[in-house]
């Protein structure tokens, strides 16, 4: 068995679209905004 893991952190820009390839692998496609900071450089 073979386990893959990811971590992303940010905020989703639009529902995520999935489609499959012809070999019936599926693939999703989704965009993500990194979170804002909140401190200001001087």
């Amino acid at each position: 068995m073979n386990l893959n893991q990811l971590s992303i952190i940010g905020f989703i820009g639009k529902n995520a679209e999935t489609k499959y390839l012809a070999n019936g692998t599926p693939v999703t496609k989704f965009s993500v905004a990194p979170p804002r900071s909140t401190s200001q450089a001087a």
